[in-house]
């Protein structure tokens, strides 16, 4: 301090008290670019203090939420920087005003503020839709084509922002699809449905996040009309290709390898049966087609000549192709007697005991026999008391064996047994001598057999 005295009657006091503290001014750079929710965002300031180093200046950063200025500096400071330049980062957690102040402090205490008044805003969401299944190409696909679509891989730049989506399906005829797997519950940025007509459709998907910001996608998939299907018919039973088969041969007919082009993607198949029989008419039968298996056919040819089977695949669309195969079925052949016993012609029996005679096999067109099951055909048992002589028919009959009780001949006795067999039309050997033994068919087989049994 200078203090000066003056003479000549009077006093000036001049007191001197060092230069004056200037307070420092501060200006928060301008941003142009708006506050994001959830994105940093970078502050910066211009210092100044007139009459010393920026180095010995405190510079704080504070927040106001909803905009408040004027009690932002009552808050903890968000960041202080060791430099009057640094940088001040800061990340809006929140949507709306934001005051930042800055306040710079000189080491004498004087102080200078500045503020700024920003909006966090939201960004909208970014859609993007693919198809996932069929994988996505540019051709023309299928009837009945499942498709699935998937917006997994929409985003939003706004971190921790929960998306919905909606999807919107518009068909070919203009409408729109409802189908509870669009979107699926589990999986709501997934969406599936079956293309059940042929043209395009128009696939979009919106994406909104948490503040209703939305954004679309879209891609369309064109779809091909329906294809007709092609019937396949084959003989799956008898599978014996010899022709032609023996009548009442019990067939089998398949129409299961039918194809449809659209039959991979859900098309279905349905079949209609039609077997013209020999004589013209139509087959009516409760097994053609099986009520179970649809796409096969089975029945008894019981008349003899040419068998005209079609099938006619028909698929969802009304589409429809046929195909037909023809059997021939031989005339009815004389049934004959395969398997017997006692299998020795000329036999010993004793008249204290029981004698049986019995046919185990019959050979007879397409109809199974066996000894122990029913037979189509009848056998006529006969016998006579000499070698020579007229047989005399007996009163049991379709039965497959004769039994002879104890006592029913005596000592000396030589009878003749015979038994022939007619099948379902009667047919028989008649061209065979009555008197022989066996009347060969085929080696093997007889349309009668005749046993000698000499009593002892």
């Amino acid at each position: 301090m200078l203090l000066t005295l003056l003479a000549g009657g009077s006093t000036n006091c001049l007191l001197d008290t060092g230069p004056i503290n200037m307070p420092p001014t501060v200006q928060i750079n301008g941003r142009d670019q708006p506050l994001h929710y959830g994105e940093k965002v970078i502050f910066t300031a211009n210092v100044y203090d007139p009459d010393q180093s920026t180095a010995s200046l405190d510079v704080a950063w504070y927040l106001g939420v909803d905009g408040d200025c004027e009690h932002a500096t009552a808050t903890t400071p968000i960041c202080r920087a060791s430099q009057p330049n640094d940088q001040c980062g800061y990340t809006p957690q929140d949507l709306g005003s934001v005051c930042v102040v800055v306040q710079v402090t000189d080491r004498y205490g004087a102080t200078a503020k500045a503020s700024r008044v920003f909006d966090a805003k939201d960004r909208p969401p970014v859609a993007k839709i693919e198809q996932t299944s069929p994988v996505s190409t540019d051709a023309t696909l299928h009837l009945f084509s499942e498709l699935t679509f998937s917006a997994a891989n929409s985003s939003d730049p706004d971190p921790n922002d929960a998306l919905t989506y909606e999807w919107t399906i518009t068909q070919p005829d203009g409408s729109d699809l409802s189908a509870t797997t669009c979107p699926s519950p589990q999986t709501p940025d997934v969406c599936s449905f079956t293309a059940s007509m042929p043209g395009k459709y128009h696939v979009q998907v919106t994406v909104t996040d948490a503040y209703q910001m939305d954004n679309s996608d879209s891609l369309d998939v064109m779809i091909a009309q329906d294809q007709p299907p092609t019937a396949n018919i084959e003989r799956t039973s008898p599978l014996a290709t010899t022709t032609p088969l023996p009548l009442f041969s019990n067939l089998t007919f398949s129409a299961a390898q039918s194809t449809d082009p659209d039959m991979v993607n859900g098309d279905t198949l349905t079949f209609v049966w039609k077997v013209t029989q020999p004589d013209g008419t139509d087959l009516s039968g409760a097994t053609c087609p099986s009520p179970q298996t649809p796409a096969i056919c089975s029945f008894a040819a019981a008349k003899p000549g040419t068998y005209h089977v079609q099938v006619t695949a028909t698929d969802s669309s009304k589409l429809s192709n046929a195909n037909s195969l023809d059997v021939a079925v031989a005339t009815d052949q004389p049934p004959c007697i395969a398997g017997f016993s006692p299998t020795t012609l000329s036999t010993i029996g004793f008249a204290d005991q029981s004698l049986t005679f019995q046919v185990s096999n019959v050979s007879d067109d397409g109809d199974p026999y066996t000894g122990s099951g029913p037979t189509t055909g009848t056998f006529i048992w006969s016998y006579r008391t000499s070698t020579n002589g007229a047989f005399l028919r007996m009163p049991r009959n379709n039965s497959n064996r004769m039994d002879f009780v104890p006592g029913s001949f005596v000592i000396g006795d030589v009878v003749q047994i015979r038994v022939e067999y007619h099948d379902r039309v009667n047919r028989n050997l008649t061209s065979c001598d009555p008197n022989a033994d066996r009347c060969e068919l085929v080696a093997g087989c007889a349309q009668w057999v005749t046993w000698t049994v000499y009593f002892l």
